[in-house]
């Protein structure tokens, strides 16, 4: 069968040629990107704010402030925009006086005014558009009034960034199109399908060249290091790799993870990492390599079609989940997609899979899962293949090794008894977890999520749970009638979801990067499937859910894989323009502001606070642990009282003579509280800008000596 993937390649060169465009116009015209800080003896040399006039304000240590009864007119000259859209956006801070209802802040540009009447006026919530595509300089007007008795600071620094403008975008996708299509005509696109080193499938579905196959994971490449360098860490990826970056031997990494809970293989990669490099990107650049070769071994190998293997590439967990955000779980991919790849020679070398069931389980509970799986499948497939029966002693060998990978999951992620996670099982019939646990399989098979700035982790039915179980029911239904009449195949996907749900019930429910196992495991089944020389035939006239399934098998999988892929690149366009997390945001602001490394930053809780820890780069005081650390301790100790961290912050500052930071996390309205009514702390910067709904800062400060109010 002869596939055309002209359209294809010239959709692929358009789409890279574009990225480049994009990827290179920052260098091109360099996007006027700047803040500038209004504090006492502050001015960062990246500033490009001329102050043309301010009228009424009075330098404080914090930024410009406001005497009682004053009004003050503060004009700024920003440069012009050029090809690019300005945002001001997140730090014009204002801090009101007793009668904030009377006070007022009002900003404006050439003639266009923003007008904001409120307490504590903090644009981190929102944003103001000031000018798109100009060559002229932009007149920025910040005009406050303090009607109150004493001096409240208004402006504090301010941030400018810069979008490119969607015009540029358009211009650049038309010049990109001729040459996309004087590529996609060249005649030796025509030859890229190819025979591979497996049979075709059963589907229409074939394995691709050595070519097509490094190509597209060259494109994959691009993209996920694209999506990655814009992506900020967050706290399990910060953990994992503090965790490894602060051990100093092998001995210390067993020391260190003993509350994980989880296997070895992902720490042990970063724990030899680390031994090059500090850097986090050193792990990221890793994780990529791992999701490429992944999208590697599908193009190559696997019986799908060229379309259905564009849109794996494209796909949410591919793509989002299991190459953007640093986990262990493209380890396993990996492993498994391996493991299929090799799935027609282990027929007669079955110990050539003994290595990969091995590792499959170090990766995670659900790689375990899909090694038992996979195990089974080849048990079966063995049995019921009476043309190539396998060894006693090979399966022997290859079940005993695979005992021993379970042996050392066992050994490896047993945390310790005083863990803070998933202590106990669930036994009982709880129906208020059996629905939940069935509405997995419909966010995993139809992970679109639900439209905001938390997207993450969400889906467009969460407001209708019991209608996402009967749906996920359904489609479990409809995935296993694809697999019917290949027994093997049967049994890899209901024993991999049964194992998977049973996990998530009984132990630790998880969430969407833990429930995409099931359809990782509908894939694996498919692919091997797909291969099944002895799949039975289709009858011409049978009705039965198996034969519908199986005729049209190839249509759902790619009906599946659209969705994903659309949801994966909405998750990595977004993650493009919106901070995955606050933490990074959060470190800049504290370097640039406290540049000495010796500022004291005091966390109620060392999990949350963890990913500003690491990019700081130094220590952070944990209340909850009573010590000075950066990676968290998954242990049970109790949560730290805000009367906890007001004591510790205290005495700290009164230990150290100095300035002391409080930092605390979303959802910490008691804290918070504590923290506003005492006079010795005051509220600096909210960080709220972040895809991870709790990983929010409030950033507080404790002076020293105390501030005494002017007269």
């Amino acid at each position: 069968m002869t596939l055309s993937v002209r359209p294809l390649v010239r959709l692929l060169v358009l789409l890279v040629g574009l990225g480049a465009a994009l990827s290179a116009l920052p260098h091109l015209v360099p996007p006027p990107a700047y803040h500038h800080d209004f504090n006492a003896g502050s001015r960062p040399a990246a500033s490009r704010v001329t102050i043309v006039s301010a009228q009424g304000w009075t330098q404080d240590p914090d930024g410009l402030a406001l005497d009682p009864g004053r009004e003050g007119v503060l004009v700024l000259e920003l440069p012009a925009p050029g090809p690019y859209t300005l945002v001001l956006r997140g730090y014009l801070y204002s801090r009101w006086g007793p009668t904030r209802s009377h006070n007022s802040l009002e900003v404006s540009r050439d003639g266009t005014t923003f007008h904001r009447i409120a307490s504590d006026v903090h644009l981190g919530d929102g944003e103001l558009a000031l000018a798109s595509f100009g060559l002229r300089p932009l007149l920025l007007r910040i005009r406050a009034s303090n009607p109150s008795s004493v001096p409240v600071l208004v402006v504090d620094d301010l941030r400018v960034l810069a979008r490119v403008h969607p015009l540029v975008v358009l211009v650049l996708g038309v010049a990109a199109a001729p040459l996309a299509w004087l590529v996609g005509r060249h005649p030796g696109w025509a030859r890229l399908p190819s025979g591979g080193v497996t049979p075709p499938g059963l589907d229409g579905g074939r394995p691709a060249s050595r070519g097509l196959a490094l190509g597209l994971a060259a494109v994959f490449l691009l993209l996920a290091a694209t999506v990655v360098s814009h992506h900020e860490l967050w706290r399990d990826e910060w953990h994992s790799w503090l965790l490894a970056r602060e051990s100093a031997s092998l001995a210390d990494l067993v020391r260190n993870r003993r509350y994980d809970g989880v296997p070895i293989l992902w720490d042990l990669s970063l724990y030899v990492l680390t031994r090059f490099t500090r850097d986090p990107i050193g792990m990221q650049l890793f994780h990529v390599a791992v999701a490429t070769a992944s999208v590697y071994l599908v193009v190559r190998h696997a019986p799908f079609t060229v379309t259905q293997k564009l849109l794996f590439a494209a796909g949410y967990f591919p793509l989002f989940e299991y190459a953007a955000i640093s986990r262990a779980y493209a380890l396993g991919l990996l492993l498994a997609f391996a493991i299929c790849a090799l799935w027609p020679r282990a027929r007669r070398r079955p110990l050539i899979l003994s290595p990969l069931l091995f590792l499959l389980p170090q990766t995670s509970v659900f790689g375990l899962i899909l090694a038992v799986s996979l195990f089974l499948a080849w048990a079966a497939e063995s049995l019921l293949d009476r043309r190539h029966r396998v060894p006693l002693g090979s399966a022997g060998a290859t079940a005993a090794i695979l005992a021993g990978g379970l042996l050392l999951f066992l050994v490896t992620a047993r945390p310790a008894p005083d863990r803070a996670f998933a202590k106990h099982w669930t036994t009982h019939l709880d129906l208020d977890l059996v629905w939940p646990t069935l509405a997995t399989a419909w966010k995993v098979y139809v992970p679109v999520p639900s439209l905001g700035p938390h997207f993450w982790n969400t889906n467009i039915l969460d407001a209708a749970p019991l209608l996402q179980a009967i749906l996920g029911l359904a489609l479990l239904a409809v995935a296993f009638a694809c697999l019917a009449r290949h027994a093997p195949s049967l049994v890899l996907a209901v024993s991999a979801t049964s194992g998977i749900l049973a996990f998530v019930y009984a132990m630790y429910f998880g969430f969407l990067r833990h429930h995409g196992h099931l359809f990782v495991a509908f894939l694996l089944a498919y692919w091997i499937s797909a291969l099944a020389a002895d799949r039975r035939p289709i009858p011409r006239r049978s009705g039965s859910a198996a034969t519908l399934g199986d005729r049209y098998r190839s249509g759902v999988l790619t009906v599946l894989l659209a969705v994903h892929a659309a949801a994966g690149v909405g998750a990595a366009t977004l993650d493009l323009g919106l901070p995955f997390s606050a933490s990074a945001e959060t470190a800049r602001f504290i370097r640039e502001r406290w540049p000495d490394p010796d500022t004291v930053v005091v966390a109620h809780d060392d999990l949350w606070i963890a990913p500003v820890a690491g990019q700081l780069g130094r220590d952070v005081y944990y209340v909850r642990r009573h010590e000075f650390g950066t990676f968290a301790l998954l242990n049970a100790l109790p949560d730290a009282t805000p009367r906890d961290v007001i004591r510790e912050a205290l005495r700290l500052q009164a230990a150290g003579q100095k300035d002391v930071l409080v930092l605390l996390n979303s959802g910490l309205s008691e804290h918070r509280a504590a923290l506003q009514a005492d006079a010795r702390f005051r509220l600096v910067r909210t960080f709220s800008r972040s895809i991870v709904p709790d990983e929010i800062y409030h950033l507080y400060i404790a002076r020293h000596p105390p501030p005494v109010a002017r007269p």
